[in-house]
């Protein structure tokens, strides 16, 4: 039975996708979910918090990560992390702001007066999610207002990188 269910994120705006979307479903995987926010962290320290976890039963891991235009990188994390479970590792590709946008309301949309969300939003990087926001927002205030009327079909639908994390949840048992 998973006691303790930690979440490797990259920084801020993982943290804030990830408790909007996910928090309740990752709760009911253990009886509570940590976000360990790891791109401070040295490789060391990463390297011994997944050799910890593993060796304790009762906790689980999932580890997120931006492709950032490296086709190889769940490799190239695998092979920094030795103790990481490749079934455990997700990159969103290209960067996590591809999942916030591929689920962007019909509503917000036309809010904002942005173009219609391309089918794929798996080429949307930072800086192209950073052109859409209205001037009049701050980048925090605009993921919020996407993410609480976010339409989570259209997303995995969107994005393929997403799609995969979302399943995996999806079919995790629950403890």
């Amino acid at each position: 039975m998973i006691k303790q269910y930690y979440i490797f994120i990259e920084g801020v705006i993982d943290k804030i996708f990830m408790t909007k979307l996910f928090g309740e479903r990752l709760t009911l995987l253990g009886s509570d979910y940590i976000s360990v926010e790891y791109s401070t962290m040295s490789k060391k320290k990463i390297k011994s918090y997944i050799n910890t976890i593993n060796q304790v039963e009762a906790w689980d891991y999932i580890f997120l990560a931006d492709q950032d235009g490296n086709e190889k990188k769940a490799q190239t994390l695998l092979d920094t992390y030795p103790f990481l479970d490749k079934d455990k590792v997700f990159i969103s590709i290209f960067e996590i702001e591809s999942w916030i946008i591929s689920g962007i309301s019909k509503q917000n949309i036309k809010k904002y007066k942005l173009k219609p969300i391309i089918y794929n939003t798996s080429l949307i990087t930072k800086e192209k999610f950073d052109k859409m926001i209205p001037a009049n927002l701050h980048k925090i205030e605009f993921i919020s207002y996407i993410l609480d009327d976010y339409d989570i079909e259209e997303a995995i639908e969107r994005n393929e990188s997403l799609k995969k994390f979302y399943t995996y949840l999806a079919n995790k048992k629950a403890s």
